[in-house]
């Protein structure tokens, strides 16, 4: 059973990987595909209007920035420290789904519901379990 945890981990992990990988990424450099990064600084133009990021002293691109960070760390830590890596990445697919509800935007809710989902979980997969201890072997009559 633990092989078969660790075998759905990985390829969960692949898959989350490559997708956190590539949108953090264009969050943060138009190297990758310019019209992508174009689409993103629209959008997080909308979303700290919306939210009124600036009351936090943000500007939109600093806020982008700090989302695509935070998906490019939390690949890291998926590796290295699979539940902070998971966890990191529930936190940023909660935020994602409730900014786009507020910004009526339902058609990016399957994707970001799928990736939530993924998440969970390899952050189940990897939370601790305390083994149950063993039975004592009865005790022999005398």
């Amino acid at each position: 059973m633990v092989k078969a945890k660790l075998i759905v981990s990985i390829v969960i992990r692949l898959m989350l990987s490559a997708v956190f990988l590539m949108a953090g990424t264009v969050k943060l450099t138009d190297k990758l595909d310019e019209n992508t990064h174009e689409m993103m600084l629209k959008g997080f133009d909308t979303y700290a209007e919306m939210f009124k990021i600036d009351t936090l002293g943000l500007n939109p691109d600093q806020f982008r920035v700090f989302v695509g960070t935070l998906e490019v760390i939390s690949v890291v830590l998926l590796w290295f420290v699979p539940l902070a890596g998971s966890f990191l990445q529930v936190v940023v697919m909660i935020g994602a789904a409730f900014i786009h509800i507020m910004a009526s935007e339902f058609n990016e809710l399957a994707l970001v519901s799928v990736l939530l989902i993924l998440a969970s979980v390899v952050f189940i997969l990897h939370i601790p379990v305390e083994e149950a201890p063993a039975e004592p072997a009865e005790k022999k009559t005398q």
